[in-house]
């Protein structure tokens, strides 16, 4: 029996208290039996009280029974559900009533359906508890978790045995001392059959024939279909007959496509108890013409490239950013990908996700490419796809930019606020903001709302102070008609006045103008070198009039409908007209850095770009006149992004279109950022449960001495996983990591050296079709229950009704002492008084005086002689004696006589 301090830090108390006591007694207290008397009366009252204070506890029997009644709904008893809860409710219907009962819902994970209590009830299994897999061990471990005390009392288990525990679990659970009682389900798995592997070669060529080899695993015999799909595609379908046991069958294909190809082989099967393990895939790599993927912003952006790119044995495919793979997975069948003129807002967040994962993690490889829908145009500035690119959209500090003044001139009209209209304001607003965010401090900015008339919202002023000028901006209230005229010439006005290089009017209206006039106005700003661009929003807006005048201000025009980016427009024209971004001009571009890249005598005129401005750690391999970067790229985690920030549609390199070097020139920054497609060595990898194990064997000939080997696995649902490798056979390397998770997994092994330069590469994969839980192959132990419970001490129960009836300990309860502690300690106290107050001398004094005086005047007894019986001797007369007082007595006197002096 162990005692606990809830407070044990109390007792550094004892030590201090007793030597108080001890001073405290050798100052004021007279010598004595006293003196010894009185101190370990206090010593033992301070004990009782710090004792008190630590809190002691002591294990007690609660007298109360404890059990927990654990329920198996793993998938394996789907079928037998009902009948387990059946059993469930006789097991709990027949406990004893004084018991507290409770039961747990197990299958991957563990949860508490009914708490502990007396007399408890439950009809039937609420809680959702993942069925994918079988944890026995955890729930146990939770049971006897959950028993109050130090873990007395039982636990009965239902299930259908149809998991496994280790040596060492168990002898974990032996050890806690607690019986576990079981009563087995017969399982009411009926006719199965599981495509058990699919087996492809590692790594085919374009063009070759393959074997495809699907191994299936069946508890009875059986007629079935079993199709094999090579990605999405069904590519072949064979009628096949099952015999309990192994069954294998055989296809073969032939390699159309290069890349990463996912064979997948389906079993369909009448009668089938389980769908969730007629799947499984394998991975196989084709190696050929690279695969090229090209995402254009716009209709036909991407022809010129793709021709250029097949002339260079390239295979292309063309798609809109709507159609862009949001699974890395699907993307590895591709060697590269290119964006080309492509807004940023057209790439979903998980299309992103996906491209990221693509270059990073699987090492292929991006080309980005412009036109006038990207970089800074395009909404690349602090978006999440400039992150990953090798330059930014944003030279705003650049000290040649022109100076800048900019009047964004906004309707506020009724019409802005109606039902449809709430929008439109608010996307103007927001629309100014954006523009705003755009300027240097170097440029200047006005803003005026009109209806019938005008109002300076934000008078021209330097762009200072960003976050004053957008508040104003949103106090921008729509009401009244609609007038050109006044807003108009108070723009001229100011504008004429301003003192910048560059001077423009964005005019956005949703309607037509109550008056007129305004031609004149634009008229007289075109000669001032003011350029006007207007931007019509809803169908009501006057287009033609809008586009007239556009054209009269040498500006743009732009028709947004009612939900288009209004915002977007705004920062784009913004880009337009700040000089600071579009480079339209003559020249040729200048080799920063010789490559594969630049490795050309010489290169055509470009008639223009896109600015940007590289990034730390790139690499510009061609600059601009002004040193601008036009071809730059970067390791990008363990693969390459690259950018041109021209275009290769002709806009600006029609030059380099009719070029004789041009298709090699293009599809070389293709090649550039591919991975390494002569990967060497073999990569194989196979999940065995819940393990993905991993084995990369070096190319013959090859040595890994000095180099480091590492896996990245891209799980199925993105997750970057970094397993190290060891050499587990001479030039094999293994390693393992864990695979609960069902789908695809994509794998990279890489070897490289002392300084992180990549040696050489490899790509892989597996596939997870289904849990082990499915598994009808699974090593099962034979007879676990009835071992779990010989080892725990516990029955084996074939009658529901008896599970919970067996004779259960009380539970060991801590109890806590204090107070008994403390009563005892208050009584020790008053004693203490007692002992002080009270004449307990005196009396013990008088009392061994009077036992002195007795002994004294008791003879000795005579030795026993031959005489006449007692009742016949004659008696002798008494003899009187002086009474005399022991040597206690005497001082007892003394000291009275003492204190009445």
């Amino acid at each position: 029996m162990r005692i606990e301090f809830l407070r044990p830090w109390a007792l550094l108390l004892l030590p201090v208290c007793a030597a108080l006591v001890f001073w405290i007694d050798a100052r004021y207290a007279r010598r004595g039996i006293r003196r010894a008397v009185t101190a370990g009366a206090r010593l033992f009252v301070i004990l009782l009280t710090v004792l008190a204070l630590a809190g002691p506890s002591l294990p007690m029997a609660s007298g109360v029974a404890n059990a927990w009644l654990l329920m198996d709904v793993s998938d394996s008893m789907r079928e037998g559900r009902q009948a387990a809860e059946s059993a469930m409710r006789e097991a709990l219907a027949h406990a004893p009533q004084e018991q507290r009962t409770g039961v747990i819902a197990f299958g991957e994970n563990a949860m508490v359906e009914l708490p502990l209590s007396a007399g408890g009830a439950l009809s039937s299994l609420q809680s959702e508890v993942d069925g994918g897999d079988t944890d026995a061990n955890g729930a146990l471990q939770l049971a006897l978790a959950l028993l109050p005390g130090d873990g007395a009392g039982r636990v009965a288990l239902i299930s259908d045995g149809q998991f496994a525990l280790t040596d060492g679990q168990l002898a974990l659970l032996r050890a806690r001392g607690v019986p576990i009682d079981v009563y087995k389900m017969e399982s009411s798995l009926q006719r199965d059959a599981q495509v058990t592997r699919v087996d492809v070669p590692a790594r085919v060529y374009q063009g070759q024939s393959f074997r495809v080899t699907v191994e299936m695993e069946s508890n009875a015999d059986g007629r079935g279909t079993l199709v094999l799909y090579a990605g999405r595609e069904a590519v072949a379908t064979r009628e096949v007959t099952l015999r309990r046991g192994t069954n294998t069958y055989a296809f073969e294909d032939i390699a159309e496509t290069s890349g990463t190809v996912t064979y997948e082989a389906q079993l369909i099967l009448e009668g089938d108890s389980r769908t969730q393990n007629d799947r499984m895939g394998a991975y196989m790599t084709v190696l050929g013409a690279p695969n090229v993927l090209l995402v254009e912003g716009k209709s036909g952006e991407a022809a010129q490239l793709e021709e250029m790119l097949a002339a260079a044995g390239m295979r292309c495919e063309v798609v809109a950013p709507a159609y862009l793979a949001a699974s890395a997975e699907a993307l590895m069948a591709y060697d590269a990908i290119a964006l080309v003129n492509v807004n940023a807002s057209a790439i979903g967040e998980g299309q992103l996700a996906a491209l990221t994962s693509y270059v990073r993690t699987l090492g292929r490889g991006l080309c980005v490419f412009g036109g006038d829908d990207s970089f800074a145009l395009g909404g690349y500035r602090g978006s999440a796809l400039e992150e990953i690119l090798p330059v930014t959209a944003d030279v705003r500090n650049q000290a040649d930019l022109p100076s800048l003044a900019l009047l964004l001139v906004i309707d506020k009209s009724g019409s802005m606020a109606d039902d449809a209209g709430a929008t439109r304001l608010e996307m103007a607003k927001e629309a100014a903001c954006r523009a705003v965010e755009v300027l240097t401090e170097r440029d200047q900015v006005g803003v005026i709302a009109f209806d019938d008339a005008s109002k300076w919202v934000v008078e021209l002023q330097s762009v200072t102070d960003v976050a004053a000028i957008q508040s104003a901006i949103g106090t921008i209230r729509a009401g009244g008609g609609t007038s050109f005229y006044s807003p108009l010439r108070d723009a001229y006005s100011a504008l004429s006045r301003a003192e910048a290089q560059l001077k423009h009017i964005i005019f956005l209206t949703d309607g037509a103008s109550s008056d007129s006039g305004y031609e004149q106005i634009i008229a007289m700003m075109a000669e001032k070198g003011i350029t006007f661009t207007s931007v019509a929003i809803g169908d009501a807006a006057n287009q033609q009039l809008l586009r007239q005048l556009s054209s009269i201000g040498g500006g743009r025009f732009y028709a947004a409908g009612e939900y288009d980016n209004v915002p977007e427009i705004f920062a784009k024209e913004t880009y337009l007209v700040s000089g600071a971004y579009v480079q339209n001009r003559t020249f040729t571009p200048a080799v920063a850095e010789e490559s594969a890249l630049t490795d050309f005598a010489g290169f055509p005129p470009l008639s223009g770009y896109l600015a940007a401005k590289e990034k730390p750690l790139s690499t510009v391999a061609l600059v601009s006149d002004r040193d601008d970067p036009i071809l730059a790229w970067w390791q990008y985690g363990a693969g390459r992004v690259l950018c041109w920030t021209s275009d290769v549609r002709g806009g600006w390199t029609e030059a380099y279109l009719s070029w004789e070097e041009g298709a090699d020139f293009f599809a070389g920054q293709l090649s550039f950022v591919m991975s390494a497609r002569q990967a060497e060595g073999a990569l194989s990898a196979r999940i065995e449960g819940d393990t993905l194990r991993i084995s990369y064997a070096l190319p013959e000939g090859a040595s890994a001495e000095g180099l480091r080997t590492r896996a990245t696995v891209l799980s199925p649902q993105g997750e970057e996983i970094a397993a190290a490798l060891s050499e587990s056979a001479p030039g094999v390397f293994s390693g393992e990591i864990s695979s609960g998770s069902q789908g695809a997994y994509a794998i990279r092994v890489e070897q490289t050296d002392a300084s992180g330069t990549l040696v050489r590469a490899v790509e892989g994969g597996a596939v997870s079709a289904y849990s082990p839980e499915y598994d009808i192959t699974r090593p099962v132990q034979a007879r676990v229950l009835e071992r779990l419970a010989e080892e725990t001490g516990g029955r084996v129960v074939t009658d529901a009704a008896q599970l919970l009836d067996a004779p259960t300990s009380g539970a060991l309860e801590r109890r806590d002492i204090s107070d008994a502690l403390l009563f005892a300690a208050l009584l020790w106290f008053l004693a203490d008084i007692a002992l002080r107050k009270l004449p307990w001398e005196r009396a013990l004094a008088r009392a061994m005086a009077r036992r002195g005086a007795g002994a004294a005047a008791r003879p000795a007894k005579p030795a026993r002689e031959k005489t006449p019986s007692a009742r016949h001797r004659p008696k002798a007369p008494a003899q009187a004696s002086p009474p005399q007082e022991d040597t206690a007595a005497q001082l007892l006197k003394a000291r009275e006589n003492k204190r009445k002096l």
